[in-house]
């Protein structure tokens, strides 16, 4: 696959988003409580979530997975 067509979802911004951003992927944060809530990167995910139920409704609407 192509970056452009491969997703990553991750909670770290400086180590999840910013990296898969730089790339060319389409970047997915999961904004959950932890060390990581109130860390920002350089780069916006395309997307935050704070839980998968949240992430399978975004694949379901952008990208029609049925799922």
């Amino acid at each position: 696959l192509k970056p452009a067509e491969s997703m990553y979802v991750g909670d770290n911004p400086t180590h999840d988003v910013d990296p898969s951003n730089h790339i060319g992927m389409i970047s997915v944060r999961m904004r959950r409580s932890g060390k990581y809530y109130e860390l920002e990167g350089k780069t916006k995910p395309a997307r935050e979530v704070q839980n998968f139920w949240d992430l399978l409704d975004y694949l379901r609407q952008e990208f029609d997975i049925k799922v």
